[in-house]
């Protein structure tokens, strides 16, 4: 996956929307923000393990019959290793982002429930 381009996204944007200068500076001004940034990792890094997942289970998908046939007995274990192994990988990382959702989840409902403290 490439790394984000300001500059070329920029050029997109004037490309191919009517934006005023102003709003392109904007643009420019938030992109360079450390929220952004931060933002922009966290979304990457989701990204590149749904890219992980959807390659292990093409893997899991391919048609075994044909693929082994051509491979000696170690290989065929090596082969199966690696299929299970990214299988399991899949699974804990699903059961990992519910996980963490409900703990989300569950802080949000406990913090709502705290006082807003005023300081004057």
């Amino acid at each position: 996956m490439n790394r984000f381009n300001t500059d070329l996204f920029l050029k997109f944007l004037k490309d191919n929307h009517d934006l005023k200068e102003s709003q392109i500076k904007f643009y420019k001004i938030f992109l360079s923000s450390e929220n952004f940034k931060d933002w922009h990792r966290d979304r990457r890094q989701v990204a590149l393990y749904k890219l992980h997942d959807i390659y292990c289970e093409l893997l899991l998908e391919e048609s075994l019959v044909q693929f082994l046939k051509d491979l000696n007995d170690e290989q065929k274990v090596i082969l199966a290793y690696q299929s299970i192994t990214a299988q399991l990988e899949i699974e804990c990382r699903r059961k990992n982002e519910q996980l963490t959702l409900q703990l989300e989840q569950q802080v949000a409902r406990i913090t709502s429930q705290f006082p807003v403290v005023v300081s004057s």
